[in-house]
């Protein structure tokens, strides 16, 4: 029992040793903390409905935050120890796959991806979501195994709390259920597995309670949600959120959308799963921080991703066509039932917008089925353990590859846009406009105003920075480039005819400057 307790204590201590290099949020998956925080600063605010914004996890951070700790480290606390349980859960689901060595083995693999490693250190729900998802699982599983009814209720209640912090989990509920009813091979052991998916509704039900009743008393529905507005932002946003979000949001019928176009929503929806399908095997190899080291361009990634996925089915052709090489195995029925939740995942995903994140509680998933492919493969003695430890170390040196990327590319640059502005000996109020205002404006003191979609023009933002007396802009050069195509060259020349008072030039580029007054 040594091993599967090591692995969550070593990355536990990565976990502290990393920490105090993540003093600010990131661009990337943290640009929803700041809403999550302000929902979090008094117990009134926890319980006032929003949109995208379950009442779960600003609870956990007020909780948090009444030791005396501000949000952010209460948001770092929350993703390391959801890291360390989930490590624990992943042994666990790998055992019924997998011997005690080759389950520890998995646990190593979803601990040295970067894909789950970085969550670790990042504030945002991801990672306690689909902790509890795994544990919603684990405990499923014991129920098939066990007559009792406990612990298909405790996987209900896990499955709950995984929805007061995501709305997403509940599309693993239905599933869960009908598999408890009918995974069981007798007639007497299926009446009980109908009396367990019972207790599995009852117990998500129990759990999530506190966030039903505030889409009751709010909202006047059981379970409100926004997917709908993801959905035809997929459809028609064509990825500029800035611009287009305004309308997506007055978008609410999800059968509304679809029958107002359905050629179009089923040509979005085959592309994303397509794009979703070729992301799992880079989010199972960790290979993400190499593509945005190297920024290929769209054909670039295509060929990328096309010879990805030629070499995986080369795999397993090669593995299906050596006689002895392959086991001739049934699916069990756990397997059948991760397989198909990974199916309902990545579909109700691809019907918004593909995304790496929607694709973490995958990962675990992931980790396991490479451990099996590796055991498909049988070599013999020293070779089987060299073949594991290439890959763990490989995938470990991409997450340090990975975690050099968050932490020194995507983290908000605040000490230096600070001093620039300081040394600038500023009198008054300073009010800055940005695309990035939520993400500086949760850690400086300025009055931060968001960069209006309408604005695409140098006119234009110099008539609104009169308007408002806005004395700075901040932008990062990406963000802009995509929310102004046509106007990006008449915009840009405009910035760089006047001196920044602070640029970081590479990928985020950030560019600090002071609006000229006319």
């Amino acid at each position: 029992m040594l091993l599967p307790a090591l692995v969550p204590m070593v990355f536990g201590m990565v976990i502290l040793a990393l920490a105090p290099l993540h003093n600010y949020l990131t661009f990337t998956v943290e640009i929803d903390f700041p809403r999550y925080a302000d929902h979090a600063s008094s117990l009134s605010r926890v319980l006032t409905w929003e949109q995208f914004v379950p009442l779960g996890y600003p609870f956990l951070l007020w909780l948090l935050s009444k030791l005396g700790i501000s949000l952010f480290a209460a948001g770092q606390i929350l993703a390391a120890l959801s890291a360390v349980v989930c490590l624990v859960l992943v042994y666990a689901l790998a055992r019924i796959f997998l011997p005690p060595g080759p389950a520890v083995l998995a646990q190593v693999f979803c601990a040295a991806n970067w894909h789950f490693a970085q969550y670790g250190i990042l504030c945002g729900t991801d990672l306690p979501w689909t902790t509890l998802e795994l544990a919603s699982f684990v405990l499923l599983f014991r129920a098939l195994r066990h007559a009792d009814l406990e612990a298909p209720l405790l996987a209900g209640l896990a499955a709950g709390f995984a929805y007061d912090l995501r709305y997403q989990a509940l599309i693993a509920l239905p599933w869960m259920a009908v598999f408890m009813a009918i995974a069981p091979n007798s007639k007497k052991s299926r009446i009980k597995g109908a009396l367990g998916a019972i207790m599995l509704v009852l117990g998500f039900f129990a759990a999530a309670s506190p966030q039903l009743a505030l889409n009751l008393s709010q909202q006047h529905a059981l379970f409100p949600t926004g997917h709908a507005k993801n959905i035809w932002m997929g459809m028609h946003g064509e990825g500029n959120w800035a611009q287009n979000w305004a309308e997506a949001d007055q978008h609410d019928n999800l059968l509304e959308i679809i029958e107002q176009d359905k050629e179009r929503f089923l040509h979005h929806w085959t592309r994303e799963a397509a794009i979703l399908a070729l992301r799992l095997p880079l989010l199972a190899l960790g290979i993400q921080p190499v593509l945005i080291t190297l920024e290929p361009g769209p054909k670039l990634r295509l060929i990328f991703f096309f010879i990805l996925a030629i070499l995986g089915l080369g795999i397993l052709a090669g593995l299906a066509w050596q006689p002895g090489r392959l086991r001739a195995r049934r699916f069990s029925a756990p397997a059948f039932f991760l397989i198909g939740y990974a199916a309902l995942h990545a579909a109700a995903g691809a019907m918004a917008v593909s995304s790496f994140r929607l694709l973490l509680p995958l990962l675990p998933i992931a980790a396991i089925a490479l451990v099996k492919i590796t055991e498909w493969f049988q070599p013999a003695g020293a070779r089987k353990y060299m073949m594991a430890a290439f890959l763990a170390l490989t995938l470990a040196l991409l997450s340090t590859w990975g975690f050099y990327v968050t932490l020194e590319r995507f983290q908000c640059r605040v000490k230096e846009v600070d001093a620039a502005i300081l040394n600038q000996n500023p009198a008054g109020e300073i009010k800055i406009i940005s695309n990035l205002a939520t993400l500086y404006g949760f850690h400086l003191p300025y009055q931060w105003i968001p960069l209006p979609p309408e604005i695409q023009t140098p006119e234009q933002l110099e008539k609104f920075a009169v308007l408002k007396d806005i004395h700075y802009f901040l932008f990062e050069e990406a963000h802009l480039r995509s929310r102004a195509p046509e106007n990006w060259p008449e915009l840009k020349e405009w910035v760089f005819k006047e001196k920044a008072l602070y640029e970081r030039e590479g990928y985020p580029a950030l560019i600090l400057m002071e609006i000229p007054k006319n």
